[in-house]
């Protein structure tokens, strides 16, 4: 594909009708992209089941897009993006599910915090089948220990020092305690552990995100940087081949384009007249000197989707037509 000819699909890609879009950001502020989130997350939960062990974490898609949910956060590498709620397969990393952070949500009740909220949301499918829930300081609390419990869930997770339920020598930032001991509480059956989530450094790694000012077209770069992990997770477990993610990614886009290639490369019929086209498919090929004009005679391959005649990127316009196509 040529860069004229994907920077045009940039500009016109939406992913909803803007006729029906303002009535439905009264009650969805995610309306311009969610229908097809939702179809992400649907099918990645139809194609994997997740093992015994789940972790909840955040990841932040890096963006300055003009968006009233942008959010600003100095201890991330990118200070500024969009927030996601990412539950995943704390074996394989693999995304089970997934919440784009709004700002207030005005289904969630006032007196459940944000955390809980959030992580209850997150592990509903997969509730009710003895699983343990991993988390970070900002979600671990005893009141979620004990909703879970009731579901079947055990909840492992860091917590803050300032928490109500924990002992007084847990705030104590000066103690007694000598170097590399430790002291264990247990009350209510409740477990604390630490773990480090990777699917957002994964994610930022390799990342097919493009400069943009619409924020529904970030959020789609974030589905495919996602949906290229989980990809990737189950064709080495389908599979059994040992391959790095990215040779993965490069053999993925290279099967994706190999059909939009070989459409390309086959001249149509009734098109040979002139000697516009090749005469034959292997003369596609062949590089021949642009017969537009407005240019010193470059060589390329490429052919006018009009006028059938070679054309090089600088005579080219939007979508493949040559500049003399483009002011009839």
């Amino acid at each position: 594909m040529s860069r004229n000819n994907f920077t045009e699909i940039l500009r016109f890609i939406r992913f909803d009708k803007k006729s029906q879009r303002s009535q439905r950001l009264k009650t969805d502020k995610f309306a311009m992209v969610s229908a097809i989130w939702n179809i992400f997350i649907e099918n990645s939960q139809n194609c994997y089941k997740p093992g015994e062990n789940i972790t909840i974490d955040e990841q932040l898609f890096p963006t300055k897009v003009r968006c009233r949910f942008t959010q600003y956060m100095p201890n991330k590498p990118d200070k500024f993006g969009i927030k996601f709620w990412l539950a995943s397969d704390v074996d394989s990393k693999y995304v089970i599910n997934a919440l784009p952070y709004l700002g207030k949500d005005e289904y969630r009740p006032s007196s459940v915090p944000l955390s809980e909220y959030v992580v209850l949301k997150l592990i509903e499918p997969f509730t009710g089948c003895g699983r343990t829930v991993t988390t970070d300081n900002f979600f671990t609390s005893k009141s979620l220990a004990t909703q879970l419990l009731a579901k079947k869930t055990t909840l492992v997770g860091t917590i803050r020092s300032n928490k109500r339920e924990l002992p007084l020598i847990a705030k104590q930032k000066k103690d007694d305690m000598e170097r590399f001991s430790s002291i264990i509480f247990t009350t209510d059956n409740c477990t604390l552990t630490i773990y480090k989530n990777m699917t957002d450094q994964m994610a930022r790694k390799f990342t097919t995100k493009s400069k943009s000012c619409r924020w529904p077209l970030q959020v789609f770069f974030n589905i495919l940087d996602l949906a290229g992990i989980n990809a990737w997770i189950l064709y080495k477990q389908t599979t059994g081949e040992n391959i790095s993610r990215q040779d993965f990614l490069l053999k993925l886009a290279e099967e994706l384009g190999a059909d939009f290639r070989e459409a390309r490369e086959q001249p149509k019929q009734g098109t040979n007249t002139k000697g516009s086209l090749p005469k034959s498919t292997t003369d596609a090929y062949k590089r021949m000197r642009c017969q537009i004009g407005y240019c010193k005679e470059n060589k390329t391959n490429k052919i006018c989707s009009k006028c059938k005649k070679y054309v090089c990127g600088k005579c080219t316009m939007a979508r493949l037509i040559c500049k003399k196509c483009d002011e009839l």
